[in-house]
């Protein structure tokens, strides 16, 4: 599922990735063709918040929050993604949403505390 899925990112973007996904989970769900578990999303996602391609990785992942809404990693990551594209507040509420999810995991939790603090303001 990640070298198909990636290779359409590759070649064509994240809407066509999408896309592809779609298709390839119309036609294959439930045969085990494919695996369909948020894993493979959240792999290629991560790889794109690794290469600071937040448009992409927020495409990716909220394709996978709409198959696993209660994924509390992917909700993470999306919280990622909408840090690295400057909007605090969609990030925040991912993280919260990650801390309901999986309350024992405190990666949320510190991302949620870091954004308490008030951005620097950029010096004249």
């Amino acid at each position: 599922m990640e070298g198909v899925i990636g290779a359409a990112l590759k070649e064509s973007g994240s809407e066509k990735a999408a896309a592809k996904y779609r298709e390839l989970r119309g036609k294959y769900y439930g045969q085990a063709a494919y695996g369909f578990g948020q894993g493979p999303l959240n792999t290629l996602g991560e790889a794109q918040l690794d290469a600071s391609d937040y448009k992409a990785a927020a495409a990716l992942l909220a394709l996978n929050l709409e198959f696993n809404p209660d994924a509390a990693w992917t909700r993470y990551l999306m919280g990622e993604a909408w840090l690295g594209l400057g909007q605090r507040d969609k990030a925040r509420a991912e993280y919260e949403k990650a801390a309901a999810l999986e309350p024992r995991n405190p990666m949320a939790r510190r991302r949620l505390e870091e954004l308490s603090v008030p951005p620097a303001s950029p010096k004249p």
